[in-house]
């Protein structure tokens, strides 16, 4: 387990998007689930925050 954790501060360091999920989907298909399922309701809960501050004409709660 520790050593799973130091593999993903690592691929925290690497710029390169495509090699950090290529990695994860190849040796740890569950988190990289997780990491796609988190950016998409991360995606999703921007999208409509942004279309509720659009579509609200008044003070901004």
């Amino acid at each position: 387990m520790r050593k799973v954790a130091f593999k993903i501060i690592e691929l925290q360091l690497v710029k390169n998007f495509d090699q950090r999920h290529n990695f994860l989907q190849s040796e740890y298909p569950e988190l990289f689930l997780k990491s796609c399922v988190e950016f998409f309701f991360h995606s999703l809960n921007s999208k409509m925050k942004n279309s509720a501050l659009r579509n609200n004409s008044g003070p901004i709660k």
